[in-house]
């Protein structure tokens, strides 16, 4: 072979594996294939997650028959000593019955654990309603209607999550969610960052600023500063935003001035366990 030819061989090559290795995991930015969406571990965590949430809901299905199979059998002894006419079981029966109605029955504390694994890869014309009429109610002015707007704002964004994991409108249904319960309506501020990772998670090209929020509601409200300091990282690195890239890394400087986040560097290539190399540092932080 020549060796223009050979030249020309290499040069495909390597244009080929660069291109094969152009993502990134949106947790780690370590890079990956781009036919994976998450690197090795942070995948196996994923999987972990949907399948353990699988599980619980079966676990609840199940629970939920238990509960209606044993009060059918109470009720069936109920009518049994009813009809011969044995009082003092009829009473005994009656009242475990009664006790069982008042004791508060075990459910999941939140309904987002138990989510699909959620994508944005379909354009659902009924989901994209349900995310317009969120965002309407979450937008109005009135704040006397401000807590009623919001949790019926919830119930349409939580509609697109469970009713339309593939959506396109998944993410910013998470990043609404996440403004409503960092919200002083809500204050459920390990809730809202839970919601604002997911809409980063669910489209890492998010339009919307949902590292960021992260890493405030994280500093500023949870006092979470290790986990703060890895999301103001991440937003440093992925953000869109170059204004919000530029105040990220500032905040990381702080927080590690202070001893947190020793990690997550801004400027290590390949030699940092958790940055990867072949990540190009964002344009607001090149010197």
């Amino acid at each position: 072979m020549k060796r223009g030819t050979v030249a020309a061989a290499l040069g495909a090559a390597l244009v080929t594996g660069a291109m094969a290795w152009a993502n990134v995991c949106p947790m780690c930015l370590q890079a990956i294939p781009d036919t994976e969406k998450y690197c090795v571990r942070h995948k196996a965590e994923q999987i972990a997650k949907v399948n353990a949430a699988a599980e619980e809901k079966k676990l609840m299905a199940e629970l939920v028959q238990a509960r209606k199979d044993y009060l059918a059998r109470l009720e069936k002894l109920r009518v049994f000593y009813s009809d011969r006419g044995n009082a003092d079981c009829l009473r005994r029966v009656q009242k475990e019955a009664a006790d069982f109605g008042r004791i508060e029955p075990f459910s999941p504390a939140l309904w987002e654990t138990q989510l699909p694994d959620l994508s944005a890869v379909e354009n659902s014309a009924e989901a994209n309603q349900l995310l317009a009429e969120g965002n309407e109610l979450r937008g109005g002015s009135n704040p006397f209607t401000r807590s009623s707007r919001y949790a019926a704002a919830a119930a349409k964004y939580r509609q697109v999550l469970e009713n339309h994991p593939k959506s396109t409108a998944t993410s910013s249904a998470a990043w609404g969610l996440g403004e409503i319960y960092s919200s002083s309506s809500y204050k459920e501020y390990a809730r809202a960052v839970r919601f604002y990772d997911m809409c980063y998670v669910i489209n890492p090209e998010t339009e919307h600023d949902a590292l960021y929020r992260a890493a405030q509601v994280t500093e500023s409200e949870l006092h979470d500063y290790e986990t703060a300091a890895r999301y103001y990282w991440l937003a440093a690195k992925m953000g869109r935003n170059p204004l919000v890239r530029e105040h990220a890394a500032t905040r990381l400087r702080g927080l590690q001035k202070n001893g947190f986040g020793a990690a997550f560097s801004l400027e290590t290539r390949g030699t940092d366990p958790v940055t990867p190399g072949n990540v190009e540092v964002p344009a607001t932080e090149k010197k």
